[in-house]
């Protein structure tokens, strides 16, 4: 369940998985990389509760796979240990005016975000 959206007087769980792909790019200090890649996301979910602004529980109503883009920096620390923070974007056109409900940030669903990732390499590429 998610936090409460009290401009749309409900929450939201949400399901999704994504698979991608990165391009690395060698900086000029060896254990610092840049990658870019795009990904392909599914995300899927319901109104937890009735709302006074959309009505009765429901769920999302452009459940269908997006595709997205990912930018970030790498670095690792030792052979097999590293750390990375990245911008992630999912579906890069947002039509509020296509929308059944013309909310923003509701639907369509157009989460971004910033990860901080600590990464593990059973076997490290150089």
């Amino acid at each position: 369940m998610g936090d409460y959206r009290s401009d749309l007087d409900t929450s939201f769980s949400v399901d999704a998985f994504r698979v991608g792909a990165d391009v690395v790019f060698k900086t000029p200090l060896d254990p610092l990389r840049a990658y870019a890649g795009v990904n392909l996301q599914h995300w899927d979910g319901k109104q937890d509760r009735a709302s006074s602004v959309l009505g009765p529980k429901m769920p999302f109503g452009d459940s269908k796979a997006k595709f997205g883009l990912r930018i970030g920096l790498e670095y690792r620390i030792t052979e097999h240990w590293g750390v990375s923070v990245d911008y992630n974007a999912s579906e890069w056109v947002s039509n509020q005016n296509n929308s059944t409900y013309p909310v923003s940030g509701y639907n369509p669903v157009n989460p971004s975000w910033v990860a901080l990732s600590v990464q593990y390499r059973f076997n490290a590429f150089n």
